[in-house]
């Protein structure tokens, strides 16, 4: 299945790599010695949103000369096909 893909080691190399770079840092959740809350910094915010900026362009071009019927009817194809990919098929 494609939501298995992933083990519960990858979140936590995930968050060693980008606190690494300066991305996130870890704060101990009050209550819980086991647990920490991960916080963007303000080098992760700006990541975050200059990949959103990026995001929001590539669909303005790639979106270009559709009609909004047009486009609301591939955004329907999209959920379709997501759908399909998180049923538990073989």
């Amino acid at each position: 299945s494609v939501t298995k893909v992933f083990t519960t080691g990858c979140p936590t190399c995930y968050c060693n790599l980008r606190g690494k770079k300066g991305y996130i840092h870890r704060e101990p959740e009050p209550g819980d010695a086991r647990r920490n809350r991960v916080k963007l910094t303000d080098k992760g915010q700006k990541a975050v949103d200059d990949c959103f900026a990026c995001l929001q362009r590539v669909n303005r071009r790639m979106y270009a000369g559709f009609t909004t019927q047009e486009q609301t009817q591939l955004h329907g194809f999209y959920l379709r096909a997501l759908e399909n990919l998180r049923l538990d098929q073989p």
